[in-house]
C-alpha cells in the first residue's frame, strides 16, 4: 500500500526513506528522548530498522500506522507520529516522537490532532487511545490538547501508564 503524504502547516508527513536510518539512530540513542518510550538504553540498530519498518506493514494491515515528520523549515526528518494498532488490546493508539531540538513548539500537538482527525474523519475508527508514562506531563497534555481525555491508569506492555482516550461523535 501507498503510504500517502501530508503537510500540516509545519510538518511534512511521509512514508519512511531507508537514507531516514541514522538519523533515527541517532535519536533513539539520546537518553532524553527515549527516557519516555519504555526502553532505559539505546536502541539497538536492529530494533530501529523493525520499528521503521512496521510502518509499512500497519498501513497494508490496517490502513494507518505512522509517518515520518519532516519540518517544513529544514526538510529533515525530526521524529514520527500517527496512529498504531495494538494487537493484544485490538485498540488504536495516537503516538509522536520528536527529536530534543523540537521540543516545545507544539508540533507534537499539530501531529497528533492531524492524526486524530484521519484516524476518524479517513479511517473511521470508532475510538483512539494516547497512553502516557505518568511522569511525562508534557505529552499529558499534547494528548488533552488533540482532545483525549485521561481514562485512568491502565497497564500495557507490562508498563503502569496513563490511559486517555477520545470516541469519534457522531453528528445527528
Amino acid at each position: 500500500m501507498l503510504i500517502p503524504k501530508f503537510e500540516t502547516t509545519r510538518l511534512i508527513l511521509r512514508e519512511y526513506q531507508s537514507s531516514d536510518l541514522d538519523y533515527f539512530l541517532s535519536m533513539l540513542a539520546d537518553r532524553e528522548v527515549i527516557r519516555y518510550l519504555l526502553r532505559a538504553d539505546p536502541w539497538p540498530r536492529e530494533s530501529v530498522e523493525k520499528w521503521l519498518n512496521s510502518c509499512q506493514t500497519g498501513w497494508e494491515n490496517h490502513g494507518y500506522s505512522f509517518w515520518i515528520l519532516e519540518h517544513k523549515i529544514d526538510n529533515k526528518p525530526m521524529g514520527w507520529g500517527g496512529l498504531n494498532w495494538l494487537p493484544d488490546s485490538e485498540e488504536t493508539e495516537v503516538l509522536y516522537a520528536l527529536d530534543r531540538p523540537y521540543w516545545g513548539q507544539g508540533l507534537a500537538t499539530e501531529v497528533a490532532r492531524f492524526s486524530v482527525k484521519y484516524g476518524f474523519e479517513t479511517v473511521g475508527l470508532e475510538e483512539i487511545i494516547g497512553l502516557v508514562v505518568p511522569e511525562n506531563t508534557a505529552s499529558a497534555r499534547v494528548l488533552e490538547k488533540a482532545g483525549l481525555d485521561l481514562i485512568g491508569p491502565a497497564e500495557y506492555w507490562g508498563f503502569e501508564l496513563l490511559k486517555y482516550a477520545v470516541r469519534q461523535t457522531i453528528e445527528t
